[in-house]
């Protein structure tokens, strides 16, 4: 085997017979390369901090004298961000507490040759992953506009399935990747998602979320990393975009509206397929979702207004029933859809948007029409 695609390996256990056990099962694989071995974790922590060592991967008792597993794997992720790190423990109690860590694997001695294989296999997964592309393009796009979904950027943006295990999970990740880049606390991912859960169990469902969240990443190979620190979590997207970002970065940066931009502001028009989580219907996102939204209108009310002031009013009113499908409580729409139908001679879908009109303040909101509105329409009424 090339040098290159060998893994360097290093194993602390402060008993010699499983230092010794370990040693002797990892040597059977040709990929493993074991650099160092240690009964103190102490001892390769000095070593971390006095020198850089090229490690891949640790295999760690979890329950030590001087330091724990827990304690010694935190250690090693500030010093070696891309090493792996695999438990083991002759106990499963310490199980939930190490994923939260992001753990390869977690390995009950006496440790099985079929277990060890799946865990050098998953390493070799995740160091595959983590290593920088030849290309620094984005090849993922993770949305949010009308619901959770990811895309493979290129030529067809083909969308994929990620299963989630449960909606709850699913929400968990949501949350956090629309928080993205910043420090959530666990306190507060618990009050939001199990308020009425007695707090030890929230927690160990929280943990168990975060551990389900990152399985399904890596199983679809999604570079997006959510790492714990301290009592919280930041998810980071590593070259992932993220639709609502695209959206808000390029509209703050569009050009002056002519007929050599139009198609970048209709092309933005697009990508918002919808409110944000619009499906999922998550009350934390509605303050987020009528921000958005208000771009939107905006937008598309920029870009009429050119239409009209072009006397292209056919796709005027084509923007303008897209914005009506998207939101039919919004007033606006049809006033100016019956402006614009009477503009173009067409009176009946002019009278049929103002009885559409009639009919959606009655029934949402028991109001009735203006006077002002319908002084208006008849005027401008075909005789």
């Amino acid at each position: 085997m090339e040098v290159s695609n060998l893994i360097n390996a290093i194993i602390v256990d402060d008993e010699i017979l499983a230092l010794d056990y370990l040693e002797l099962q990892l040597k059977k694989f040709d990929e493993i390369h074991i650099i160092d071995k240690f009964e103190n974790p102490v001892d390769l922590l000095e070593k971390l901090n006095k020198r850089k060592m090229d490690i891949d991967i640790v295999f760690l008792d979890i329950s030590m004298p001087e330091l724990s597993g827990i304690e010694v794997a935190k250690e090693v992720m500030k010093c070696s961000p891309h090493t792996q790190i695999v438990f083991t423990s002759a106990y499963d109690s310490y199980a939930i507490q190490a994923f939260e860590l992001n753990v390869v694997d977690y390995l009950l001695k006496p440790i099985q040759h079929h277990r060890l294989l799946k865990s050098i296999e998953r390493c070799k997964q995740r160091l595959k992953s983590s290593k920088p592309t030849t290309s620094t393009q984005p090849k993922l796009m993770v949305c949010a506009f009308h619901s959770l979904r990811f895309k493979k950027l290129n030529h067809s943006n083909e969308p994929f399935l990620v299963k989630w295990r449960t909606a709850k999970v699913r929400g968990v990740f949501s949350f956090l990747l629309h928080s993205h880049g910043k420090y959530i606390t666990k306190d507060l991912l618990v009050e939001l998602f199990w308020p009425s859960v007695p707090l030890e169990k929230a927690f160990s469902q929280l943990y168990s979320a975060i551990y389900q969240i990152r399985k399904s990443l890596t199983a679809h190979q999604i570079p997006i990393t959510i790492t714990n620190i301290d009592n919280g979590y930041i998810l980071e997207l590593n070259n992932t975009v993220y639709d609502v970002d695209l959206f808000e970065q390029n509209l703050h940066k569009l050009p002056k509206l002519t007929e050599d931009t139009l198609d970048i502001h209709l092309e933005l028009i697009d990508l918002y397929s919808g409110d944000l989580f619009y499906k999922e219907d998550y009350t934390w996102a509605e303050s987020s979702r009528e921000r958005l939204r208000m771009m939107l209108i905006k937008l598309i009310r920029t870009v009429c207004d050119f239409y009209e002031d072009n006397d292209n009013f056919k796709d005027a009113i084509a923007l303008y029933l897209h914005l009506q499908s998207l939101y039919p409580y919004y007033e606006n729409s049809y006033l100016k859809l019956v402006k614009l139908y009477k503009e173009i001679g067409n009176f009946n879908d002019a009278k049929s948007q103002y009885n559409q009109l009639a009919n959606m303040l009655k029934s949402e909101y028991s109001l009735s029409t203006t006077e002002e509105i319908n002084r208006w329409l008849s005027e401008n009424h075909e005789h």
